[in-house]
This record gives C-alpha cells, structure tokens and sequence, in this order.
C-alpha cells in the first residue's frame, strides 16, 4: 500500500479525508446513540410515575369502595328495618 501511494499521492489525501468522514460520522452516531439512550432512561421514569400514579389511584378506589360497601350494607339495614317495622 505504501508504494500504491508513493506512486499516487493524492490517495495519501483520499485516505486521510475518508479516515475523517468515518471518525466524524462515527462522532455522530454516538451522539445520537447517546441521546436515544437519555431518551430511553426519560420515558422509563415517566412510565415508573405513571405506574405509581395508577397504584395509588387504584388503592384510592380500593379504600373509597370499601367505604361506600359498608355505607350500602348499612343504608340495606336500615330499609330493611323500616319496612319490618311498618309491616
């Protein structure tokens, strides 16, 4: 190779500017590997609150329907005993 370019030069300037392209567009799609992976990391965490959010919207209900159960099974008691009572 080395005679290839003693004979030519201008291949020593091709191959030099072809090494830079490469290193440049190397350059390049590590930087936007890099961002995807910022990227990544950004919408797992949104992913990880909504999860959380949903949760504790959930153990909310939970607690919420509990609480109207009993209110229900008390209001049915409380029917059930006017209308023995008018009977």
């Amino acid at each position: 190779m080395l005679e290839a370019i003693v004979r030519n030069p201008n291949w020593l300037l091709k191959l030099s500017s072809s090494s830079m392209n490469i290193s440049t567009s190397l350059l390049k799609l590590m930087t936007y590997s890099r961002d995807l992976l910022e990227e990544n990391k950004k919408d797992d965490e949104f992913y990880l609150q909504m999860k959380k959010a949903f949760q504790e919207s959930a153990e909310i209900d939970l607690h919420y329907a509990e609480l109207f159960a009993g209110v229900s099974n008390e209001t049915d008691y409380i029917v059930e005993g006017d209308v023995k009572e008018s009977e």
